[in-house]
């Protein structure tokens, strides 16, 4: 049986081949969402042990939270990106192989990495060959963002040219979230992937909510090669920059009741204010998503733009107490960040006569990019 349990094996006994595969991809492309449908499909129905390693800037991950809901077996590299801890990303990979022994290694690097090529994919070819086998690269992008950035330029938004180098490295790329455009809008969402790459690319429509072309993405990811091949021509003062834009913030606390309550209106408006306070202030949401639990339920919600609104992948319960993670990337301050969530938690509790406890908070910019190969 799959268990949900974080990884933490002390030492690595050699293990068979695995295969790995990396799905990256900007904030907000829905990553986590993809690979746990993903790993769904692939235990259900190809009856594959799947095991899954999340990564993020930070150390409180909603993503790990999520996964380890959905019952995979996980590990996490923390603190820095997959190319920046490639000694912990490969001890990772070890301790899976060696405790879960899976056919699939799904990865997923923070979402504002890039230059995966150079420095996490011929790194592994070049000295792990003999114990990964490496799927092709997938990065995943969201139909409506690269819509709505079609005539933006490029080389005047280091986010955007951060999306662009991302999307050039691609060995496929995964138009997600076809299920938020119209049929119409394909064609323009292909012209405007086309900007960001040097040739005609390979792209895949999908959408990881409703498993639309899931079973082809399964087949390329389990038979599909990675073919060695020079990786993308960063700017990596300009990369550094794109990253130290975004604040981040991670912080956990529980919410408290004298009686039941909805929590599900009251993590609506919590997270609503806190989207709007940040455009307020000019910021620009990357990505905005909690994990809850409680004795009655658990699940992840998420808020990128303020006129999608909140959405669930679960109904949160009519409880009395709720523990909730909570991540913010977004162009603003990390000072700003902290102000926005505590003043956020101040205002609507208040409001809805709820109270909160054991709080945690850390906000921060990333460091510069050094990653410990390139080749």
């Amino acid at each position: 049986m799959i268990s949900n349990t974080l990884i933490r094996a002390k030492w690595y006994v050699g293990a068979e081949l695995v295969r790995l595969a990396v799905i990256g991809g900007y904030l907000g492309a829905g990553k986590t969402t993809l690979i746990v449908s993903l790993s769904r499909k692939l235990v259900s129905e190809r009856k594959l042990r799947v095991a899954i390693i999340t990564n993020d800037q930070g150390d409180v991950l909603v993503d790990s939270k999520a996964v380890g809901l959905a019952g995979f077996p996980f590990a996490e590299v923390q603190n820095g990106c997959f190319c920046c801890r490639f000694p912990d990303f490969i001890t990772k990979v070890h301790e899976l192989q060696s405790v879960v022994k899976p056919d699939l290694i799904l990865a997923e690097p923070v979402g504002s990495c890039t230059d995966l090529i150079a420095t996490v994919y011929n790194p592994l070819a070049e000295y792990y060959g003999g114990e990964v086998d490496l799927a092709p690269y997938v990065v995943l992008v969201d139909a409506k963002k690269v819509l709505s950035l079609a005539k933006v330029d490029a080389s005047k938004d280091r986010q955007l040219a951060l999306m662009a180098w991302q999307l050039q490295e691609a060995d496929i790329i995964c138009i997600n979230k076809v299920d938020m455009i119209d049929p119409s809008e394909q064609p323009q969402v292909l012209d405007a992937v086309k900007r960001f790459y040097f040739e005609e690319p390979e792209c895949l429509f999908i959408s990881a909510k409703t498993g639309y072309n899931l079973d082809k993405l399964c087949d390329y990811i389990l038979n599909g090669r990675y073919e060695r091949k020079t990786g993308v021509d960063v700017d990596y003062d300009t990369y550094a920059a794109a990253e130290a834009d975004l604040g981040w913030f991670n912080g956990s606390f529980t919410l408290l009741s004298d009686k039941p309550v909805s929590m599900k209106n009251v993590l609506s408006r919590l997270l609503s204010w806190i989207g709007k306070s940040i455009v307020e202030r000019n910021g620009c949401i990357a990505h905005l998503k909690i994990f809850f639990s409680s004795e009655e339920g658990a699940g992840k919600a998420s808020l990128l733009d303020l006129t999608q609104g909140v959405v669930f992948d679960f109904e949160p319960p009519v409880c009395s107490k709720l523990d909730v993670v909570i991540n913010i990337r977004a162009e603003l301050s990390p000072e700003d960040l902290t102000r926005i969530v505590e003043e956020g938690l101040r205002r609507i509790l208040s409001e809805c006569s709820l109270r909160y406890e054991n709080w945690s908070a850390k906000s921060f910019r990333p460091r510069y990019p050094r990653p410990y190969y390139r080749i």
